[in-house]
């Protein structure tokens, strides 16, 4: 009988320290190192080492790692905590020293305004021309807004390749796919929530978030 694991995201502020220094995570990790201990402790099943795996075979160790990593962060509250023993098990002592001194803020009362939004705009499916327009206010490091709506980074990098030349249709492409995916689910509280989560390593214009919401 196959094992069943958590599959809910880790807590915030270790999946804000995952993502503040996903940079450095994706150039050290070598996921076959770790993935076995992972498994051991209940973290990953066969399914997650499979797709792991995959990556390594299909596209090299860079790719893997952003699997591992993707999968880490929807792998229970415990994820963290036990990827950092792993860390510390296999010598990537760099790079628990890294994960171990960064310090994330999480989201203050100035997001009191989402809580605050009417139930029925928070629950109101978003269209096309909602996400067009709030693409318009999401800059750099956008990928983790994608991944937190359960996007994937294949998405996002075919993404950046049909969409080379523009930033903003990178954004409103993957954005659009979540909503297709996602249909009525696709509410204005679930991305401003995937925003909120993603605010410390994504630049955000929230003024005109918080003006286009108003409106809406």
């Amino acid at each position: 009988m196959a094992r069943q694991k958590d599959r809910t995201r880790m807590p915030e502020k270790d999946y804000q320290i995952l993502q503040s220094n996903r940079e450095v995570l994706v150039s050290e990790l070598i996921p076959n190192s770790l993935t076995d201990y992972l498994f051991s402790k209940f973290i990953f099943d066969e399914c997650d080492l499979e797709e792991i795996q995959a990556e390594q075979n299909n596209k090299g160790r860079s790719a893997a790692a952003k699997k591992f990593l993707e999968v880490l962060a929807h792998s229970g509250e415990n994820a963290y905590p036990v990827f950092l023993e792993a860390l510390k098990k296999y010598g990537f002592n760099g790079v628990v020293k890294t994960l171990e001194e960064t310090v994330v803020d999480l989201p203050s009362d100035s997001f009191a305004w989402i809580d605050n939004i009417e139930d029925n705009k928070k629950k109101q499916p978003l269209k096309e021309r909602d996400l067009n327009s709030i693409a318009g206010f999401i800059g750099a490091n956008w990928g983790a807004i994608i991944l937190e709506l359960q996007g994937t980074e294949a998405s996002i990098s075919q993404a950046q390749l049909n969409h080379a030349y523009s930033l903003h249709m990178q954004i409103f492409s993957c954005l659009n796919k979540w909503r297709q995916r996602e249909a009525s689910k696709a509410t204005l509280i679930k991305l401003l929530t995937a925003m909120r989560v993603c605010n410390n390593f994504t630049k955000i214009d929230w003024d005109h978030v918080r003006k286009f919401v108003e409106r809406f």
